[in-house]
């Protein structure tokens, strides 16, 4: 169900927040290991922080009311409790016994440092042009009449 190398991070469970299956993308991402996973040591609720919980429940709800949740956005807890920007798609997976979710990640940390450094380069570029409006407003007013002296 999983393959391990996609370099999306794909992880199979239970809406209470059991994994049932994972691949390594989703353990590198979280900086877990296969025997952190293996122990039953990540339950994916616990991987989002309380303030977005009523996101993924209604993600959650999307997913087993439409099949799909379709894309959104928000943040997951590493094994540290660092903050790591996600996209997520929760589908919904029926087997013989039970009804699993199976969710999609894609680490958006490059994306947004992308973005981050185009608005620091945009921000210096009115600055700039700013700069040299006021030169040039200020060359004008220099070769105005008024200041010219003879």
């Amino acid at each position: 169900m999983c393959s391990s190398d996609l370099p999306i991070g794909i992880a199979a469970g239970t809406r209470d927040g059991q994994l049932v299956e994972v691949n390594d993308a989703y353990l590198h991402l979280l900086g877990y290991t296969r025997a952190d996973f293996d122990a039953g040591r990540i339950n994916w609720v616990a991987l989002t922080p309380d303030s977005e919980r009523a996101g993924d429940e209604a993600a959650f709800a999307r997913a087993f009311t439409h099949g799909a949740s379709g894309w959104y956005e928000k943040t997951m807890l590493d094994r540290h409790g660092q903050a790591i920007p996600v996209e997520v798609q929760l589908l919904r997976y029926h087997d013989q016994t039970d009804d699993l979710v199976i969710g999609y990640v894609r680490d958006l940390r490059e994306r947004r440092a992308l973005e981050l450094e185009r608005q620091a380069r945009a921000a210096d570029t009115q600055a700039q042009l700013g700069r040299t409006e006021r030169s040039e407003e200020h060359t004008s007013e220099l070769q105005s009449p008024m200041y010219l002296v003879c």
